[in-house]
């Protein structure tokens, strides 16, 4: 279960991670955006690394590297490349 709150520390100092509010905001943005219900983002969430528990501050740092909207947009979407770009040569 994700929550709100989460102090982590380290050599560096220390972290507070809402990780509730950003999985609730990474639902809305799939409501919003793509227009599928609250329920079916719920389960898209859940269903995520997102939903999984965060352990440390590298984990936060992991996590929030991208933005909440990328998170929307490769749940539902999945992994496009940018038009005109090409991997591996």
């Amino acid at each position: 279960m994700v929550r709100d709150g989460l102090v982590f520390k380290d050599e560096d100092g220390q972290v507070i991670f809402n990780q509730h509010s950003f999985c609730e905001l990474v639902k809305h943005l799939l409501v919003e955006l793509v227009g599928i219900s609250y329920e079916e983002a719920s389960q898209i969430v859940e269903r995520s690394p997102l939903a999984e528990p965060v352990t440390d501050a590298l984990g936060v740092a992991i996590f929030s590297h991208d933005l909440p909207y990328y998170w929307a947009m490769f749940f539902y979407y999945g992994v496009r490349p940018a038009k005109g770009l090409k991997f591996g040569g």
